[in-house]
């Protein structure tokens, strides 16, 4: 599941290089490159949400069967670089595959045993594969092939995630329902559902426009380049430290404690940083970021043992990243780039009163992944 979560989210974690591809070998403008990425992340984001509603009660080998091969069908029809209005549509079908893989992928992660885990892995597994797109795939595979042998890839991948439905009995659904039971706490599903929308509305913010925090430090583009990479790297630890956390049998005060670190973080980040202010900010962020989102995604099935909520993980992350991109780059053009980085921070701070309020109003109907109950 962690790699079919890689697969089908391949064009996310790797955005930039793709676009690099489209704009250089088939001339793209930066309009048309931005509504290709956003009728994508439209598609990414509605996936999960048909796999909640609609297709809820489907079989889950069917609609593997019909997710890959959209996946596959959607990178095909782009590789072959049809008309504007039919590119658009098939970057609509990738991503609504993608968001239907990536949904149930993100469901059989959280809810089997040892959830924390397997989405601690599923966040190391997706940066360290979009490190190897970007810096190894991609330049070779467009250097030989361009940017059609680059959504050739993609395609590919789709179809190696077919085999995946053998792992599911006939007749399984998503949702459990008759045959698998269990019990679904909304307010509280609802709660840490807001909680990741808000704390990724700020990483919307944040990783969008962090290098020009950079810039404004006096640093060049190609050392801020490696402080994000070095900040990538050490989300991994962030990620890591998060079975120790739930263990610890406090992991309502572990969420709140990474995310008023992520608080602080983005309010040194709007102050116009010297180099190591900046330094400092930007890799204590990426690392609690890392550590609060997974915290927050271990949390949510504790409320929802059936997978509807759950499932719209991938959901809350794409609508955050889009809007928070779109309302720090209005707020970079209207005042500056520091009141853009102080609506992260507050952000940050609503994603953490979400969880207090989810700690002592919603009683969970499973046990928390720490093996404790909610107030």
């Amino acid at each position: 599941m962690v790699i079919v979560v890689c697969f089908a989210t391949a064009f996310i974690l790797a955005t930039p290089g793709f676009v690099l591809l489209m704009s250089s070998h088939w001339g793209y403008g930066g309009r048309q490159l931005g509504m290709f990425v956003t009728a994508d992340s439209i598609g990414s984001a509605a996936g999960p949400l048909l796999l909640s509603g609609v297709l809820s009660r489907m079989p889950v080998r069917r609609i593997i069967v019909t997710s890959a091969l959209g996946f596959a069908a959607g990178n095909l029809m782009t590789a072959m670089h049809p008309e504007f209005e039919w590119m658009l549509v098939s970057r609509a079908l990738a991503g609504t595959s993608s968001g239907l893989l990536a949904g149930l992928g993100v469901r059989y992660l959280a809810l089997a045993a040892s959830s924390e885990r397997n989405l601690a892995w599923m966040t190391i597994g997706q940066t360290l594969y979009s490190t190897l797109v970007l810096t190894v795939v991609l330049p070779v595979v467009g250097a030989n092939w361009h940017a059609a042998g680059a959504f050739v890839v993609l395609a590919v991948q789709g179809l190696l995630c077919l085999p995946l439905f053998k792992l599911f009995k006939p007749g399984e659904i998503p949702t459990g329902g008759p045959q698998g039971g269990g019990v679904v706490h909304r307010a509280g599903s609802l709660l840490c559902l807001m909680a990741i929308l808000s704390l990724n509305t700020a990483v919307g913010v944040v990783w969008t426009f962090i290098g020009y925090q950079g810039q404004a430090a006096g640093l060049s583009d190609v050392f801020v380049d490696r402080v994000l990479g070095a900040s990538n790297v050490l989300s991994i630890a962030g990620c890591a430290c998060v079975p120790f956390a739930v263990r610890s049998g406090h992991v309502f005060a572990w969420t709140v404690g990474a995310l008023g670190i992520c608080t602080a973080a983005a309010l040194a980040l709007s102050q116009t940083p010297g180099a190591g202010l900046f330094i400092l900010s930007s890799l204590i962020y990426v690392f609690a970021w890392a550590a609060a989102i997974t915290l927050l995604m271990a949390i949510l099935p504790s409320y929802d043992t059936v997978g509807r909520y759950v499932m719209l993980i991938p959901t809350a992350l794409c609508v955050g990243n889009g809007v928070g991109a779109a309302i720090g780059g209005n707020l970079m053009e209207v005042l500056s780039a520091g009141h853009a980085f102080v609506f992260a921070a507050g952000c940050c701070a609503i994603s953490a009163m979400f969880i207090l309020v989810l700690r002592n109003v919603a009683s969970s109907p499973a046990p928390l992944p720490d093996g404790s109950a909610a107030r």
